[in-house]
């Protein structure tokens, strides 16, 4: 299995941050690593959720969540022949505010494959979320 996770330090409540991560139909407005995500469910993720989700230089996939801890974690998956791609989300109180960890893991026979080809872009677009997550939450909270 090939994964990825990274961690960011983030100076705002836990409930500012979650509430930021879990609205994934306004990631488009703040991370750079997304063009569109159409979620094909009203109101707030949960279970089963699923999403259209479209970033730059990768196929259109849809996302469906598996896991709901309000502010604590969410994790979805998608998928295709022969692999599985699942991302975390996981937040923590930290004594500058929440740690949020962002993780991907590809598994299946031919994860090694996609993990070749796109490996070092779900590397960046990882760290690009985790740094835009960590600016859209100090924005929306605001100083101290």
């Amino acid at each position: 299995m090939a994964s990825y996770s990274t961690s960011v330090s983030i100076a705002a409540p836990l409930e500012v941050v979650y509430a930021v991560l879990a609205d994934i139909r306004s990631w488009p407005q703040w991370s750079p690593t997304m063009d569109a995500v159409e979620c094909r469910d009203p109101g707030p993720i949960r279970p089963g959720t699923t999403a259209l989700v479209r970033q730059p230089g990768l196929r259109p996939a849809t996302w469906k969540v598996d896991v709901v801890e309000p502010n604590r974690r969410f994790l979805w998956h998608t998928g295709g022949p022969g692999y599985r791609i699942d991302a975390d989300h996981e937040l923590a109180l930290h004594p500058e505010g929440t740690m949020a960890r962002l993780s991907v893991a590809m598994s299946g026979p031919v994860s090694g494959l996609i993990w070749v080809g796109f490996g070092r872009k779900t590397r960046r677009y990882v760290d690009m979320e985790a740094a835009a997550l960590k600016r859209r939450s100090e924005q929306v909270h605001g100083p101290g």
